[in-house]
């Protein structure tokens, strides 16, 4: 993201998808979707995702906060 907070501001904002850059090093070049896309290691992302005050998860079903008080259920 281009703003330094982005991360944060995304999740607090609702997201609940992160797309990280997984690309190797040596091939990024090749598979560049979006420009200046900001490149973390897996560890760093998920810690910046518990700064933000959220759990990270992998291959579970989560719905947005935002769902949650659409259907009356905080």
């Amino acid at each position: 993201s281009i703003h330094l907070d982005g991360l944060k501001m995304g999740l607090k904002a609702g997201a609940n998808i992160v797309m990280p850059v997984l690309t190797p090093e040596e091939n990024r070049r090749d598979y560049t979707l979006y420009a200046n896309k900001k490149h973390s290691a897996f560890e760093t992302l998920r810690q910046d995702i518990k700064a933000a005050g959220y759990e990270p998860t992998l291959w579970q079903w989560g719905d947005s906060p935002h769902y949650f008080k659409r259907r009356g259920r905080e």
